[in-house]
């Protein structure tokens, strides 16, 4: 006799063809009508990542370092065997994966005025190669104005003075941060065509991850966390998880949880990797948000995935990053700014206090569903996911009260202050956390068989937070969006893709939100090959939003929202790369 959950699945002829099954006994009736052979096979592993890959990460990571060692070692003693590009290897260890897009951003920006020794424009093709040996300080100049209006915003884990520092690279070690920070800002350099900036930014990034994964230094740390962030923008999951792990690891080598007040050491420990003359309050104060911006890349990249995610336990008592006022100093930085242990000191503490507490929780709940899966969708389940669903609202209201207190201490005057980039990030995450608890028992659309009934709590809750989420992006401008966090991306495509999964269920019109979100991907795309992706297959949907699932161009993964986004992201990217250029830019 088959179970109730093998009664559920399709045969494999109507699965292949992705079309709706009426799992008769012995043969379906698409099978009787054809005289096919009708087979049923149960599923042979959940979605999501297999079992044990934090297990396998970790030692792929040790292996890692100890292949740098050994690299290490053979160079410095046979120094005459150094040539240019021959650390230019592909780290493959780290499973690096692009997708075989090409993108124009050659539009994206408007040229600032050059500096001079710096004449570029876009009719002139650009051949030289930027390296740390060939840059001029009028290039530096130009690299940190860059950093500072563009990336410094949303991630902000060096001080304007380390940036400086940085790029002139007076000490050996900042040469990684260099490499770092010209990785990211080569895409913003007017004139170069956006083949040369792929090139040069692939170059310095493989050279850097060889480089700062044998340095357990805080340098290092802080440019592999770049790169962590610049592999999220780009689409390359694999490598943005295990560059993250690497710093997770490099966190703890170097103490900085204490730092941050979630561990406790012995006084030596603190400041421990210190390599270059700074402030020490400008030290401890990167190490903080270095710390930070780590555990919050790693929450939000873990949200609706099946791996396993460690929760930090806050005490009351944590180092979050100042003030931005404070930060904004330069000498002396933080004296007399007590403000390390208010929780919504600033947009990024309290986007740090959303990842690490209250996703905490999510994460905790959806990991117990996954261990009892009799639970799942059951009235236990939508007990328990109400009232965390009741908790994200409280903290909500907190979130918004907050935010004014914060906005009449700071910038009282700023007429846009709310539309600061941690405090729209905070906002659509959370939206993306409701959406990610409650979307696996909404509607699904036709075509795609439901384990069970709708649930209309949680379709009410999910449109809620697609339409809060859409009514703060369509507030971002366009210049905001050009230079918006990587991480933003992920919240706008979860709420676009949840509307046209619902106007399929209901054979309604694309709403105005849809479209709206789909703008605000194509603004992003500029800069973020992933938005490039997400548009496309939300642009597809939409043009056939009245085709059958069975006849979609998409994967019948897009429509289920019993998986994740997190979970058809490789899905998405597969079908992106089949799909031709001229496709894509039509769409």
């Amino acid at each position: 006799m088959a179970s109730e959950s093998e009664k559920k699945l399709a045969c494999l002829v109507c699965r292949h063809r992705k079309v709706a099954c009426d799992r008769r006994r012995p043969k379906c009736g698409l099978c009787q009508k054809n005289n096919f052979d009708c087979q049923y096979k149960g599923r042979d592993h959940r979605p999501g990542l297999r079992a044990g890959y934090v297990t396998q990460l970790e030692k792929r990571v040790e292996d890692l370092e100890r292949r740098m060692d050994e690299v290490v070692g053979q160079l410095s003693q046979e120094p005459s065997r150094i040539i240019p590009g021959a650390d230019h290897v592909s780290p493959s260890s780290l499973n690096i994966q692009t997708p075989q897009l090409e993108y124009n951003n050659s539009a994206e920006h408007v040229a600032p005025p050059q500096p001079d020794g710096l004449r570029l424009d876009h009719n002139t093709p650009y051949t030289a190669t930027i390296s740390p040996q060939t840059a001029d300080q009028s290039l530096n100049d130009e690299l940190q104005d860059i950093w500072l209006r563009k990336y410094h915003p949303w991630f902000p884990i060096m001080h304007y003075t380390s940036v400086a520092t940085s790029l002139s690279a007076i000490l050996p070690s900042q040469n990684l941060l260099q490499k770092a920070i010209m990785a990211a800002t080569v895409w913003d350099i007017p004139g170069m065509s956006p083949e040369r900036r792929n090139i040069e930014s692939e170059k310095m990034c493989q050279e850097l991850i060889l480089k700062a994964v044998a340095s357990s230094s805080f340098p290092s740390l802080q440019a592999l966390l770049i790169l962590a962030i610049l592999s999220w923008g780009e689409g390359k999951w694999s490598q943005c998880a295990n560059l993250i792990a690497v710093c997770k690891r490099m966190s703890q080598q170097l103490g900085l949880a204490t730092i941050a007040g979630i561990t406790r050491a012995e006084p030596s420990q603190l400041l421990s990797g210190v390599t270059r003359a700074t402030n020490p309050g400008i030290d401890r104060e990167e190490r903080i948000r270095t710390f930070w911006m780590i555990e919050m890349l790693d929450s939000i990249l873990s949200l609706g995935s099946a791996a396993p995610f460690s929760a930090l336990p806050v005490p009351l008592a944590t180092n979050l990053p100042c003030s931005d006022t404070a930060w904004a100093m330069q000498d002396p930085f933080g004296e007399g700014v007590p403000v390390h242990n208010l929780r919504y000191s600033s947009g990024f503490s309290m986007c740090i206090s959303l990842c690490t507490i209250e996703l905490g929780a999510v994460h905790h709940f959806q990991q117990t569903v996954r261990e009892s899966s009799d639970m799942a969708g059951g009235l236990e389940w939508q007990s328990a996911a109400q009232r965390l669903d009741e908790r994200l609202t409280i903290w909500r209201e907190e979130f918004v009260a907050a935010v004014f207190r914060l906005i009449n201490t700071e910038c009282p005057q700023d007429a846009r202050a709310e539309m600061e980039p941690f405090i729209v990030l905070s906002n659509c995450i959370l939206n993306m956390a409701v959406i990610t608890l409650l979307q696996s028992q909404t509607s699904l659309p036709p075509g795609i068989v439901a384990d069970s009934e709708p649930w209309p709590y949680a379709n009410h809750r999910c449109m809620y937070a697609c339409e809060n989420m859409a009514a703060k992006v369509r507030r971002m401008e366009e210049d905001e969006l050009k230079n918006c966090s990587p991480c933003l991306i992920l919240p706008i495509f979860v709420a676009a893709r949840f509307y046209i999964v619902q106007t399929k269920c209901l054979h309604a019109d694309v709403s105005v939100n849809l479209h709206s979100l789909a703008y605000s991907l194509h603004i992003c795309s500029h800069r973020w090959p992933l938005a490039k992706i997400f548009e496309a297959a939300i642009r597809t949907a939409v043009a056939e939003h009245r085709t059958p699932v069975a006849e979609s161009a998409l994967p019948v993964e897009f429509y289920d929202l019993r998986y994740s986004v997190i979970e058809i992201c490789h899905v998405l990217q597969n079908w992106a790369a089949n799909v031709s250029v001229q496709y894509l830019q039509s769409v």
